[in-house]
């Protein structure tokens, strides 16, 4: 029994002895004097949290640490209630990457016990947090300072300045979004990302700006056309443009073929959340259709999406006639979810490049614009739509055919002029000519001559 006892009294020590040592090692754990500069400053891990004091009015306290890759993360400082009546700032943190650019900066009052920080977006690299006192006090002010990271956010992955150094990004589907943390993190950065596009579709990518330090950044959709001498260059596809006071911004919607696709970030200092909507769908044109070589092959069967990615943009399809005579109703529809009340101009042409009689059409927001055509000949034709449109169109529109019943005369398209020019005018001269001869029209002006020959002479 005596040896149970002395066993446990060793146990309970060992405990004890082993939480004074945590305990220490915790409360060792402080900022390291003087810190007051970049240079000196207290360096900490992401995991812990560490222990400061503003010993006057003029005490400036720096501490530092790393991001092993783009990271979104959130600062906390907690401290005593200094005075609960005060609501005014008793501390400002401030945080900067390495360059002393602000990342992000956040104040605790008085009456308060904590503070924490918007989430934010930091680079891989060494970054600061900068304690200073928010007003005049009589008194020492203790605080502690953590760093959290956000473990699910997914990141650009440095140095990814090139396309062959893109950071791959996940495409979003509906109701599943896929956001990635980036930063610019000095001027002439560049940041590109991958987009591996599975099947057709189309996508739409969004650009967001930091909670922290808001930036102004420019984001380009290129992919791979390939030229007259058959090598593929990149081409712009579309950018979108995010100012240093907007949240957020959408692009256009972009139909795309099966392929890899590039994301580039460019702007200025600051940090930023990117992903891209992708949604399957094999009616849907794929950039860059811009020429009649490239153009869309409609099946006039069913409904094609199409957008104009901005004003620049021409969307060119063909469509196939085989019979002589085919007679087809071609619908255009700009969608309501377009966000822009711009025009569309809608021409329908030859393969030589004639446009159709009547086929200029244009169409605005939720309208139906049609067309019918008649008599077609065998042979291929194209429709090519472009919208006026000062801002991009981040909605879609539709083609599509139906069938029309005309009368057999096949008159439905001709002008009245030509309708005329196409009567068949011997018919109703032969027809004259029988009536004439049906009446004896001589003998019977001869009749009526001598008739007026005696009235005149019994005048006389």
């Amino acid at each position: 029994m005596k040896k149970a006892k002395a066993v446990l009294s060793l146990l309970m020590a060992l405990v004890m002895a082993l939480t004074g040592i945590i305990t220490a090692s915790a409360a060792d754990l402080e900022e390291k004097e003087p810190n007051n500069e970049m240079a000196a400053a207290t360096v900490f891990a992401l995991a812990d949290t560490i222990k400061g004091r503003l010993s006057d009015d003029a005490d400036v306290d720096w501490f530092c640490f790393e991001a092993k890759e783009a990271s979104l993360v959130t600062v906390k400082l907690q401290h005593n209630i200094v005075d609960a009546t005060a609501a005014s700032s008793y501390f400002t943190v401030k945080v900067v990457d390495a360059n002393g650019v602000e990342e992000a900066t956040f104040t605790s009052a008085g009456s308060a016990a904590e503070a924490v920080s918007p989430a934010f977006s930091v680079a891989a690299g060494k970054h600061y947090i900068v304690v200073t006192g928010g007003q005049v006090t009589s008194t020492t002010l203790d605080y502690k300072l953590s760093v959290s990271v956000d473990s699910t956010a997914l990141s650009e992955k440095e140095s990814n300045n090139t396309i062959e150094t893109a950071t791959p990004l996940e495409l979003s589907l509906k109701g599943a979004p896929k956001r990635y943390i980036g930063t610019i993190g000095h001027k002439g950065d560049v940041d590109y990302y991958k987009l591996t596009i599975p099947e057709n579709g189309y996508i739409y990518y969004y650009i967001y700006n930091s909670n922290g330090t808001k930036g102004a950044y420019d984001v380009s959709l290129i992919g791979y056309v390939s030229g007259a001498n058959g090598v593929a260059a990149a081409q712009t596809f579309g950018t979108v443009s995010i100012g240093k006071d907007d949240a957020s911004v959408i692009s256009p919607c972009t139909g795309l073929a099966k392929g890899t696709y590039y994301l580039k970030v460019s702007g200025s200092v600051g940090g930023y959340q990117i992903r891209a909507l992708f949604t399957p769908f094999g009616s849907a044109e794929k950039e860059y259709n811009n020429t009649f070589k490239t153009a869309d092959t409609l099946d006039m069967t069913k409904t094609f999406y199409g957008s104009n990615f901005d004003k620049n943009d021409v969307d060119v399809y063909k469509f196939t006639v085989t019979q002589e005579k085919t007679k087809l109703q071609f619908v255009f529809k700009a969608d309501a979810s377009v966000t822009t009340d711009g025009k569309w101009n809608i021409v329908v042409c030859a393969a030589d490049s004639q446009i159709l009689t009547g086929g200029q059409l244009t169409a605005v927001r939720n309208e139906k614009a049609t067309y019918s055509l008649y008599d077609l000949k065998p042979g291929t034709y194209y429709i090519m739509v472009t919208s006026d449109s000062a801002t991009p169109n981040s909605g879609l529109y539709t083609l599509s055919f139906e069938t029309i019943t005309v009368d057999d005369s096949g008159d439905g398209n001709k002008s009245f002029i030509q309708k005329i020019k196409d009567i068949d005018w011997s018919k109703f001269i032969n027809s004259f000519i029988d009536w004439i001869g049906k009446i004896k029209l001589i003998p019977m002006l001869k009749a009526i001559i001598e008739s007026i020959k005696k009235v005149i002479g019994s005048l006389k």
